[in-house]
């Protein structure tokens, strides 16, 4: 192979591998500079993370609530005439709520509780496509807020948020245009009044200000996972643990693309660690603290996704929760082992005296390079050896 060519491909793999594209940074950069200063925050997205504050995103299919043609309109969009898969994953937004009347499958609702089937027939839909084709799905739940439905927020989240929505907006009606529309008094529909009963149907303080996209005065949002029942936020704004791992993640990975296969992702991330080994305890104590709240015997034995299938608590670890997070596990497994590995200094404080294999090399970096280029190939394998492992097992999982 040329030299010319063996020179650009290799650009190439830097370029893919680079944490963040040379472009999305100078996008988040300039982003960045034009937020007005109150909102150049520690916890703002905004020219850290995203370049917009859009709060979901997708497609709003055409929809009367009669439900019975959706599916084969969904799989038209998904699957080409020879039943082939068009896409890997959609993500598509749902909009459900009492305001929006005269459709055909619900006419003129009085409560948001009639409309549960509804959400639940359209989340199946895309779990249907799954099963069916592969295709993962991620779907947003929107809704209309008036003063006649915001006390209706707590049974939605309630009775919904096991059907298989991943996001939960709501949106108060915008009061504005002809006051003889606005029957009910909307200024009392507030930020804060929208928010603890969102917080009430959750079951928990959400803590929006551990992560801000764009004005709070208009957006307020928090990433979180239920175990079982239980809602637990990912972030504490009142834990300088939890503020420190967040600080981490903007500086390594903030505006890093995690799509891609997962050697891709994993090479992004080595060399974003590589570059900020000393941000890797904050992540850890993170973690650390995570898992206590969670409960590792919680994530173990509470119902999750499996129990639709009568799963045991052994049956549901080794069958559903290691199997999904074994992507995770196999880059934190290779990351420790890759560290591990080049630690020389390390080597020597703990070795007790032993002949590790960096300390073998030193004679001979500048006495005998044939000696020392064999040493360093034997490095290199288990290195490689690592990473195929850890792709084979987290590609298994995906």
């Amino acid at each position: 192979m040329p030299l010319g060519r063996i020179a650009e491909q290799l650009r190439r793999a830097e370029l893919a591998t680079r944490p963040v594209d040379p472009e999305v940074a100078e996008a988040l950069a300039r982003v960045w500079d034009e937020l007005p200063k109150h909102a150049r925050t520690p916890n703002q997205t905004m020219g850290r993370r995203t370049t917009a504050c859009e709060g979901t995103h997708g497609v709003f299919p055409k929809c009367d609530f009669a439900c019975s043609p959706c599916y084969q309109y969904l799989r038209a969009l998904a699957v080409d005439e020879n039943d082939t898969p068009r896409f890997e994953h959609l993500s598509f937004a749902g909009h459900f709520d009492t305001t929006m009347v005269g459709r055909r499958g619900a006419k003129r609702p009085a409560a948001e509780h009639e409309l549960d089937e509804h959400r639940r027939r359209f989340c199946e839909m895309f779990q249907r496509l799954e099963r069916g084709y592969g295709i993962t799905h991620y779907l947003a739940h929107n809704m209309t807020l008036t003063p006649a439905n915001v006390d209706q927020i707590p049974d939605v989240i309630r009775a919904c948020r096991h059907q298989g929505w991943r996001l939960f907006a709501h949106q108060p009606a915008a009061f504005v245009g002809n006051p003889k529309r606005w029957a009910e008094d909307y200024r009392e529909l507030t930020n804060q009044r929208v928010w603890e009963r969102i917080e009430e149907g959750a079951g928990t303080r959400l803590p929006y200000q551990a992560i801000q996209v764009g004005d709070e005065r208009c957006n307020r949002g928090v990433w979180g996972l239920y175990v079982g029942d239980r809602y637990l936020p990912l972030l504490d704004d009142e834990s300088s643990i939890d503020m420190r791992a967040r600080d981490a993640f903007f500086d390594v990975l903030g505006g890093m693309d995690f799509y891609g296969s997962p050697g891709l992702v994993l090479a992004r991330i080595a060399r974003a660690i590589a570059r900020h080994p000393l941000r890797v305890p904050a992540a850890a104590a993170w973690a650390a603290r995570f898992l206590r709240r969670a409960g590792v015997r919680n994530l173990v034995r509470e119902p999750i996704h499996a129990i639709t299938f009568g799963a045991g608590a052994v049956r549901r670890l080794t069958l559903v929760t290691i199997p999904a997070l074994a992507p995770s596990l196999a880059m934190a497994a290779l990351l420790a082992f890759l560290v591990s590995w080049a630690q020389y200094g390390t080597s020597l404080a703990v070795g007790g005296g032993l002949s590790t294999l960096p300390i073998v090399m030193l004679p001979y970096v500048r006495t005998d390079a044939q000696v020392v280029a064999a040493l360093s190939l034997l490095m290199i394998i288990p290195a490689v050896a690592s990473l195929l492992i850890a792709l084979r097992w987290g590609r298994r999982a995906l």
